[in-house]
C-alpha cells in the first residue's frame, strides 16, 4: 500500500454525500474513493489548465523549485528543465517547447 498522509479539505455538503453514495456503491471507503477519483483525474487536469507549462514559467522565473516541479512534469523533464534553464535566455523558448 502506497505512503498516506492525511490532508483535510473542506467540499461542498452536496458532493460529499455524492461521494459517500459512489463509494458504498462500489463497496470502498471514502477515501480510498477519493483517492482513485484523483489518481484517475489529475494527469488530465494538469494538461488540460495547462499547469505543466505554468510550473514551467514559474521553476524559469525562480517562483517553483526544481523538486515541485518534477511533481509536476516528472522527474526527467524536471532535469532537462533544469539544464535548459542554466543555458540562458535561449533556453527559455526551449523550455516552453517542453
Amino acid at each position: 500500500m502506497p505512503k498516506m498522509k492525511k490532508c483535510f479539505i473542506m467540499l461542498e455538503e452536496n458532493l460529499v454525500k455524492r461521494l459517500e453514495v459512489a463509494a458504498k456503491v462500489e463497496d470502498k471507503k471514502r477515501d480510498e474513493f477519493i483517492n482513485e477519483i484523483l489518481k484517475d483525474s489529475f494527469d488530465r487536469i494538469i494538461e488540460e489548465r495547462n499547469i505543466d507549462k505554468k510550473a514551467l514559467d514559474k521553476f524559469i522565473e525562480d517562483k517553483l523549485s526544481f523538486e515541485e516541479l518534477a511533481k509536476i512534469i516528472g522527474y526527467e523533464k524536471a532535469r532537462a528543465a533544469r539544464v535548459t534553464k542554466r543555458i540562458g535566455a535561449k533556453g527559455k523558448e526551449l523550455l516552453k517547447s517542453l
